[in-house]
């Protein structure tokens, strides 16, 4: 298999970022959330690094609603969690208007949508 730029392959086939700011993105989130909350807010910030290079890459955007909805799960006050949930849904509306055969997008789209029904109106 040959590797695609800014991806290297491990067995089985499977892909993993290797640019600087996706894989310091990867790094932040994998800080377990109980000792590190913040970690999702860092590795927001180096989606949106990763996607300054490569605006087309839609895993970044899938993995930045990934963020958005685990800080939603997170959040106390209800337009907080709203406000989350719908940057997940347009994260995810992103990634899957890049690539629309790529399931792992349209289900957090329909994971930030579910979860709070005002969602819709704010995305």
């Amino acid at each position: 298999m040959t590797a695609r730029a800014g991806y290297t392959y491990r067995g089985g086939g499977v892909r993993f970022l290797t640019s600087p700011p996706a894989a310091r993105a990867c790094a932040a989130v994998s800080i377990s959330p109980t000792r590190n909350p913040e970690g999702y807010e860092e590795a927001l910030g180096h989606y949106a690094d990763g996607l300054e290079a490569d605006p087309t890459n839609h895993v970044l955007f899938a993995n930045r609603a990934a963020c958005f909805i685990e800080i939603a799960n997170d959040e106390y006050v209800p337009f907080k969690k709203v406000e989350a949930f719908a940057k997940a849904l347009r994260e995810a509306r992103a990634c899957t208007s890049l690539n629309d055969v790529w399931a792992k997008g349209f289900l957090r789209q329909v994971r930030s949508s579910s979860r709070s029904p005002g969602v819709l109106l704010l995305s």
